[in-house]
């Protein structure tokens, strides 16, 4: 359900309010979640809004509400409570300072905090490099690049080493192929197969590594006007130009794999997805998002010199029964 809030016929104000979809460690029954959260700067705005997401919710049988999801994890969620200095990436939510405070003062408290890390390429450290090299010499271990000819097929890998490998990460929303395919047909015009790796151990998948050129920065400057001219601008910066900025999305083992992540396989791909940047000619990019609690993975994207730099956090708001 999505509510719009006016002032004198002039929107001020938006939220979204959704049963929730089956999330990893949370109670769908008692569930529910807000998203799509746009507000000015006043709190009696604030507060209509969420009062209206939580009663809808609240007559559906939920005694709780948890945002900004817009509808699952698997798409952009969180508030940005740190990091404003910097504009977003492909795919990462933006809002003003103030909304963290309007939320709060509603009521809302931190659940989960996400990270998003600075990474600048070419510069993996070499005691890692080590590590790495000595992971690639593993026997039937290869780590290759999206084919092209393979689109659909690669991207169904992808998909089931993702839904594997993130299976237990705290709110995960397993990704059906209908999803997937909608997304793929969304943004197979901008991904470079350069910055998609699937490790192979034997032939099979095991781990993958997805990045996307930063959308972003190739649209910085149209001020949202495709037209008359700023498609081909678009064209030019992302075809010629080229974004210098990326974002991985994704680096993950399949979990009956993890076993061969101790082998180094995960720095690995940390090394090889800092190779495959350098190669498209990227210059710095963001690894996002980590689960503030995620310490292994936490401290690997530390290790590999990874600098975090911005927060995102999902608030819990209770409801009356």
């Amino acid at each position: 359900m999505f509510f719009l809030a006016r002032r004198s016929g002039r929107a001020v104000g938006r939220i979204s309010a959704a049963t929730a979809l089956p999330m990893r460690g949370i109670d769908r029954a008692e569930t529910g979640t807000f998203g799509f959260f746009e507000c000015e700067n006043d709190l009696q705005t604030a507060e209509a809004l969420v009062r209206a997401a939580g009663s809808w919710l609240a007559e559906r049988g939920a005694r709780r509400a948890i945002g900004p999801i817009n509808f699952s994890l698997n798409h952009e969620c969180g508030l940005l409570v740190e990091g404003f200095d910097s504009p977003p990436f492909i795919m990462m939510p933006h809002n003003p300072p103030w909304y963290a405070d309007l939320l709060e003062t509603c009521g809302c408290r931190k659940l989960k905090d996400l990270y998003a890390w600075r990474y600048v390429a070419g510069r993996f450290p070499e005691r890692l490099a080590r590590q790495a090299e000595r992971a690639a010499r593993q026997a039937g271990l290869r780590v290759r690049a999206l084919e092209p000819s393979c689109f659909a097929e690669d991207g169904r890998t992808v998909l089931e080493i993702f839904n594997r490998a993130w299976s237990e990460n705290w709110g995960f929303t397993p990704m059906h192929a209908e999803e997937f395919d909608a997304a793929i047909r969304d943004l197979e015009r901008i991904v470079d197969p350069r910055l998609v790796l699937i490790a192979e151990r034997d032939g099979r998948a095991v781990a993958i590594a997805v990045s996307l050129p930063n959308l972003n920065e190739a649209l910085a400057g149209l001020r949202g006007r495709l037209l008359p001219f700023g498609f081909l601008k678009l064209l030019w910066r992302l075809k010629v130009r080229r974004p210098r900025s990326a974002r991985c999305l994704m680096l993950g083992i399949d979990a009956p794999e993890r076993g061969f992540a101790a082998l180094g396989l995960s720095v690995l791909l940390y090394r090889e997805m800092d190779a495959a940047g350098v190669r498209a000619g990227i210059e710095w990019g963001e690894l996002s998002w980590t689960l503030e609690d995620n310490d292994a993975i936490n401290r690997g994207i530390a290790a590999s010199g990874g600098e975090r730099y911005k927060t995102y956090r999902i608030y819990e708001l209770g409801l009356a029964g």
